[in-house]
């Protein structure tokens, strides 16, 4: 299995496109620990599945940055 982003619609267009993020088992073993160590919210629903919408975007974000700090230091 993978962990991936379904995105629905851009600037109020209907798209389906599916961006693959992690592979299942890379996401458990790297991206969980960091979402823990971080206290990440968003970024560890990825796993489970959930909808975002334009008003999550800036937490999101901002989740995203942590993980990259944690990964380059």
């Amino acid at each position: 299995m993978s962990v991936g982003l379904m995105i629905e619609s851009v600037n109020g267009d209907r798209i389906e496109e599916y961006l693959p993020v992690s592979g299942e088992a890379f996401f458990e073993q790297f991206w969980l620990p960091i979402c823990k160590d971080c206290d990440l919210k968003l970024v560890l629903q990825f796993q489970t599945g959930r909808s975002f919408d334009h008003t999550d975007l800036p937490l999101l974000l901002a989740e995203l940055q942590k993980v990259e700090n944690a990964v380059l230091s």
